[in-house]
């Protein structure tokens, strides 16, 4: 198992991060997804308001190239 910071220049990797719970909880009739385009701004240092007073890391958790979790 490996920890890897998300580089969110990188579309590849942002679009594991945010596909990740959509796979995860696509049986779960209970999980009401978020929007994508929400999920995408969240990454966008240079336009999401909350950059502007603080900062924020984000990781993928992978095995053997599936993705396991996302923190």
């Amino acid at each position: 198992m490996q920890v890897h910071k998300l580089d969110a220049t990188q579309s590849k990797g942002v679009r594991r991060f945010v596909d990740f719970p959509f796979q995860l909880y696509r049986e779960s009739p209970h999980w009401v997804p978020p929007l994508r385009a929400d999920a995408h701004s969240i990454l966008q240092r240079d336009k999401h308001p909350f950059y502007a007073h603080s900062t924020a890391d984000f990781f993928i958790v992978e095995s053997g190239g599936a993705t396991l979790g996302r923190i």
